[in-house]
């Protein structure tokens, strides 16, 4: 997935959904586009793209400084955080490692 400014930069009037964009060497299909403000941690100065995690793996090693997710309402998203670090800590057998930030 891109964001609008990036599909725009890449793309300009041409409809991104279906065509490919290569990160390095690494072909990826873009299969959408994220509005304008539609990130969670607030305003967005940069241009982002979206890959699956394995991808990112594969390409830039298993360190990963932040994930971005989404709650099914706005009464879930504590619990939801709250589950979030409890599955990263359990996968990593460590805790007090995680930190988790709600921006509105």
């Amino acid at each position: 997935m891109l964001d609008e400014a990036l599909a725009d930069e890449i793309f300009g009037c041409s409809e991104p959904v279906g065509n490919k964009v290569s990160i390095g060497s690494t072909p990826f299909l873009v299969v959408g586009v994220v509005a304008r403000g539609d990130s969670m941690l607030g305003p967005q100065n940069e241009a982002n793209v979206y890959i699956p995690i394995r991808s990112w793996q594969n390409m830039f090693g298993t360190y990963v400084n932040n994930l971005e997710g989404s709650a099914v309402s706005r009464e879930k998203v504590q619990e939801t955080m709250d589950q979030a670090v409890k599955v990263l800590e359990r996968r990593h057998r460590s805790s007090a490692q995680y930190v988790s930030l709600h921006v509105v």
